[in-house]
């Protein structure tokens, strides 16, 4: 005798007991996707529903397509309109995909903040751009821009009297990176409280 199918137990998190209380009270899977922030399709694992398969308009669609072409990645499609994520790679299929238009501040924004140690993921965060766009703008070609950018403040700040810590600090770089880009042979070997005698 074939023994029936044990159901998986619903996840735990606060997100997840959230979703179910709000299921509890009676709100639909889309309200509860725009109360806790995640797409529709997390909702429905958290909180399973009975309630009829959503039905999008043509308008809806329309929008889902419309923010593709824009460059917006699916998940972040998903926050916007509250579409499950599989629902969205099925609707925007047969599109090309479209690359958001990145001006030259911006990619010297993101040189400069991967020069700086920034990780592609905490620089998508606080650009707001798709990890994709961090790592093309990452490559060799924008990098050497921005470290031939920071040599030369480097330089400047050197010739105003700055310290190795202090232009690091105001360049938002490491001192052994200063101290390369504006070698001070003084401050290695004469400092300032030095005072030369004689015999």
């Amino acid at each position: 005798m074939n023994q029936p199918d044990t159901p998986k137990p619903l996840p735990q998190s606060a997100t997840a007991r959230r979703a179910r209380e709000l299921r509890a009270q009676g709100l639909s899977t889309k309200a509860i996707a725009e109360q806790l922030g995640v797409t529709t399709s997390t909702v429905l694992t958290y909180a399973p529903s009975n309630e009829p398969a959503i039905r999008y308009t043509a308008a809806q669609r329309a929008t889902v397509r419309k923010l593709y072409r824009q460059g917006h990645t699916p998940t972040a499609i998903g926050k916007k309109t509250g579409f499950s994520l599989g629902y969205i790679v099925k609707l925007v299929a047969d599109l090309p995909r479209q690359r958001p238009r990145i001006t030259p501040d911006m990619a010297r924004r993101i040189a400069e903040l991967r020069e700086q140690g920034m990780t592609i993921q905490a620089v998508s965060r606080e650009l707001k751009i798709c990890q994709d766009t961090v790592v093309r703008h990452s490559k060799p070609s924008g990098l050497k821009e921005a470290r031939a950018a920071n040599a030369q403040q480097a330089r400047e700040l050197r010739a105003l009297g700055l310290s190795t810590d202090a232009i690091a600090s105001k360049l938002g770089i490491k001192p052994t990176t200063a101290e390369k880009y504006a070698p001070s042979s003084e401050e290695r070997h004469c400092p300032d409280d030095y005072t030369a005698t004689g015999t």
